[in-house]
C-alpha cells in the first residue's frame, strides 16, 4: 500500500479540508501520514525523514497571511518534496495568490 504525507497547516479553519482529503486519500487505499505529532517551526530534519518515507505529499494550500499566502510551513514541505523529485500534487483554494518562488507551483 502506497502512503502519502498529507501537508497542511494544522488550524481549525483547515479541518474540514483536511479530513475530506484524507477520506479520499484512504477510499483509494492509501495510507495517510502528517507532521502533526512533530515539532518546530522550521522544517526539521524529523519532518523530511518522514517526508522522504513515503510514496508521495499531497500539499493543501489555503490563504492563511496577509495577501491569502499559503502556510510558509506546508509550502517548505511542498518545495522539499519537489526538490527531491517526489511525487505530488497542490490543492490550492481559489483565494489563495502565490508570488515569488511559490508561483511555479500555481500551473
Amino acid at each position: 500500500m502506497e502512503t502519502i504525507f498529507l501537508a497542511y497547516s494544522f488550524h481549525r479553519h483547515e479541518e474540514k479540508v483536511f479530513k475530506a482529503v484524507k477520506g479520499i486519500l484512504e477510499g483509494h487505499g492509501l495510507t495517510v501520514v502528517t507532521g502533526q505529532h512533530l515539532t518546530g517551526e522550521q522544517l526539521t530534519e524529523e519532518v523530511t525523514t518522514k517526508i522522504e518515507g513515503t510514496d508521495g505529499l499531497v500539499a493543501i494550500l489555503s490563504p492563511r497571511k496577509k495577501g491569502n499566502a499559503p502556510s510558509d510551513w506546508v509550502m517548505q514541505e511542498l518545495t522539499w518534496a519537489r526538490g527531491k523529485e517526489m511525487r505530488t500534487v497542490a490543492l490550492a483554494h481559489n483565494k489563495v495568490r502565490l508570488g515569488g518562488p511559490a508561483a511555479a507551483y500555481a500551473n
